[in-house]
């Protein structure tokens, strides 16, 4: 039995023998000997084999992704590996640099036909990349590679949120609130807490269509605004899913993600990109002086990365109050706890940790040895 995954582990911030073993324990606990092929090592974040990888892989990381070149091993080696951005110990996808001799190269290519359909049966998502197409148009071919990771991100996303399944639903019950958690909060905690109250809308549903039409511009501000005024702070991913809700469209894609973001910058809210995620305030002033956290129902609730950082450092703060100081791992649980988590999951855990990160860099809490105490 385990509470932890294999891709729940992380290499890339340590070079400890015991944590990869784990990690390949666990690994082939779970996919038995497939995983043996697919033993991920990387020889370091900066050991580009050549000065096209090492162009290709700083374009994609001032986009913002984590990049590690020439992960795997033997064979199996990818040339660059894009960190997934919620999950450290799993990587999204892997980039493949070809240069020019290799379209002249017919064994080559019918040899790696085999290699690519290894990868990919071991779970890889592959993008190629040529030499001379980058070398031409390099902006070009930056774009192909950050569309192919949203759309990574996409299918990812819907795996986590997929709606029937058995295994589906012990994740979401992990995850969710438990109301019956709130009974336990200290007296002193609760005095600092609000209950969260979720947008309804009062306009009927709009076609899917209707979405990219000018006329529904200053329908959407409209909605955006009203959401801001009753949820904030709220993640642009919570705002995106609710608009889609109002034009029943059934995805939220990365295109209308960034639709709603240019209508929001019309709306009058404040938009607060601080974080890893964009969330919206109601104003300027209700970020400065916002203290306290909410709760929620299981029929009205949110997802851990929808609760802004600030939010989740009230909750850690209260917690901190009423023990002066306690080991992080500790506070960790207790403020997700706050939210109703009765369980701390990869994605609780993630929200949390960044709750705790903002916590520590306002000033209001100390980490030292892994302990947390009040300035």
């Amino acid at each position: 039995m385990s509470s932890i995954k294999g891709d729940m582990i992380s290499l890339s911030k340590t070079r400890a023998v015991g944590v990869r073993d784990l990690k390949l324990f666990l690994d082939y606990a779970e996919r038995g000997v497939k995983s043996l092929a697919a033993a991920v090592t990387v020889s370091g974040l900066d050991d580009f084999e050549s000065p096209f990888e090492e162009a290709v892989g700083k374009a994609v990381r001032d986009s913002g992704y984590e990049v590690h070149a020439q992960v795997g091993c033997s064979g199996y080696r990818i040339d660059l590996a894009v960190v997934h951005p919620n999950k450290p110990g799993k990587y999204l996808l892997g980039v493949e640099c070809d240069g020019a001799s290799y379209h002249s190269a017919f064994c080559a290519r019918e040899r790696d036909k085999l290699r690519q359909s290894v990868l990919e049966g071991l779970g890889w998502k592959l993008h190629r990349i040529w030499s001379t197409e980058w070398w031409h148009n390099p902006r070009a071919e930056l774009a192909k590679v950050t569309q192919k990771i949203a759309q990574c991100l996409a299918e990812d996303s819907d795996q986590d949120e997929s709606p029937e399944g058995l295994s589906t639903l012990h994740i979401e019950d992990a995850e969710q609130p438990d109301e019956a958690i709130y009974e336990s909060l200290d007296s002193d905690i609760d005095a600092t807490v609000a209950h969260f109250s979720e947008w309804k809308s009062s306009l009927p549903a709009l076609p899917s269509e209707a979405f990219d039409k000018a006329s529904s511009k200053p329908i959407i501000i409209k909605v955006i605004e009203e959401i801001t005024a009753i949820e904030s702070p709220v993640s642009l991913a919570q705002v995106t899913r609710r608009i889609c809700g109002q034009f029943n469209i059934s995805r939220a894609t990365q295109r209308i993600s960034a639709s709603v973001l240019q209508l929001a910058k019309k709306a009058q809210i404040h938009i607060d990109a601080r974080h890893q995620q964009v969330f919206f305030w109601s104003t300027a002033n209700q970020l400065s002086d916002f203290l306290i956290f909410r709760k929620h129902s299981v029929a009205c609730k949110r997802r851990p990365e929808d609760i802004c950082p600030d939010e989740v450092a009230n909750a850690a703060f209260a917690v901190l109050k009423t023990n002066i100081s306690m080991a992080e791992e500790d506070l960790l649980r207790h403020t997700a706890q706050c939210f109703g988590f009765s369980r701390v999951g990869q994605n609780v855990a993630a929200a949390v940790q960044d709750g705790l990160n903002h916590l520590y860099t306002t000033g209001r809490a100390e980490s030292e040895n892994g302990k947390v105490s009040l300035p």
